[in-house]
């Protein structure tokens, strides 16, 4: 099955390291805003995706940079909320492929 854009953020982050308040370095630890970025560098789905995702994710209202930049936010939490846009990415493959 082929990488979904939530999951190539979500490699990105665990080979490069995840950190708030700056977009971050290639390669180095990035927040989800740098990732993103540097993943839609490499496929322009990803960021249209990724945006889509992230608010029926039930991340309305926030930005992600804000999010991320939240005094106390953990890598776990942001490795969820990808966790959970993978599942929908994953969901969405399943049904373009039975029809």
């Amino acid at each position: 099955m082929t990488e979904t854009p939530s999951e190539a953020v979500l490699r990105r982050l665990k080979t490069y390291g995840w950190c708030q308040g700056r977009l971050g370095d290639i390669p180095g630890p990035n927040c989800l805003n740098g990732a993103l970025l540097y993943c839609s560098m490499e496929n322009r789905p990803t960021w249209d995706v990724i945006f889509d995702i992230w608010y029926r994710s039930g991340m309305n209202g926030l930005s992600i940079a804000s999010w991320n930049d939240e005094p106390g936010r953990s890598f776990e939490e942001v490795e969820a909320m990808l966790e959970r846009a993978i599942a929908i990415e994953r969901e969405e493959q399943s049904c373009s492929q039975s029809h």
